[in-house]
């Protein structure tokens, strides 16, 4: 899940911050992940100190708020525009126009 959620970070980056910045930010982003899984791993380590027995719920908590904040977040306007495009562009050429 990591893997999926920090390629979109990666594009969502790419489609809204200034061209002069976004190559510094996700090179800080790809940079600094080593810091995440060492907090991922102490936070684990004090809220399920008896083991792996918790993890499994604490994971299906976790995919449960990334469900719903991926329902909730509209979608990026660039991808909209792109769909209504490619749309538009298949709805001219049924008709038969060029």
């Amino acid at each position: 899940m990591l893997s999926g959620e920090w390629a979109l970070g990666s594009m969502l980056v790419a489609e809204t911050w200034p061209a002069r910045l976004r190559g510094r930010v996700i090179s800080i982003n790809r940079a600094t992940w080593c810091f995440g899984a060492s907090l991922a791993g102490a936070i684990t380590g004090i809220a399920a100190p008896n083991g792996m027995a918790h993890c499994g719920h604490g994971a299906g908590v976790i995919a449960l708020l990334a469900i719903y904040v991926r329902a909730t977040c509209p979608e990026s306007p660039y991808w909209v525009r792109a769909q209504d495009r490619k749309r538009r562009i298949a709805d001219t050429l049924a008709r038969g126009g060029r």
